[in-house]
């Protein structure tokens, strides 16, 4: 029931990033798509990246959104206000990114949207686990709980690019 009463939220984010999506730069690479913490091997002496694992989903694509995929923990609140010490903040990773990329900053409002932007394909992900656990056919007892993961990167994709929030929304 819940997601079915925030269908018409998850349409505002859609229309909001359908507006804005013309108004950054394009730029194609290789996009891991799954480029997270639990896929990476860290180098056991030096501070660095040593291997990106799993590259199944991998295909041609913007590389801030992986930028954006793997700084979500920053955007859904999970490292917001407990972030352990030494662990930078998101905007440290992304000067970081940046300068060894040598790439200028994005601005404020595109990093906001790419990073609504993951939120609301996390969304669509967490949807389809949640209706195939409604089916009884999904690949952990756990599928149910995606249907509140859903609401979550709804609202949080909504809060990043400023869209109000109806009220009679129960996000």
């Amino acid at each position: 029931p819940k997601i079915i009463a925030n269908t018409p939220q998850l349409y505002k984010l859609i229309d909001v990033l359908t507006a804005q999506a013309e108004k950054f730069p394009e730029e194609t690479t290789i996009a891991h798509g799954d480029f997270r913490l639990g896929n990476l091997i860290l180098d056991p002496v030096k501070p660095r990246v040593a291997a990106v694992l799993d590259w199944e989903i991998s295909t041609l694509g913007h590389p801030l959104c992986d930028l954006a995929y793997f700084l979500m923990p920053h955007s859904g609140g999970l490292l917001v206000k407990n972030r352990p010490a030494g662990i930078p903040s998101k905007m440290e990773f992304i000067e970081s990114y940046c300068k060894s990329r040598g790439i200028p900053l994005p601005s404020t409002e595109e990093i906001a949207f790419w990073t609504a932007l993951v939120h609301f394909r996390m969304a669509a992900i967490c949807h389809g686990v949640y209706a195939r656990g409604l089916q009884g056919n999904a690949g952990s007892n756990k599928a149910l709980d995606r249907g509140s993961a859903f609401v979550d990167n709804i609202k949080i994709g909504m809060r990043v690019m400023g869209i109000p929030m109806e009220e009679s929304s129960n996000l």
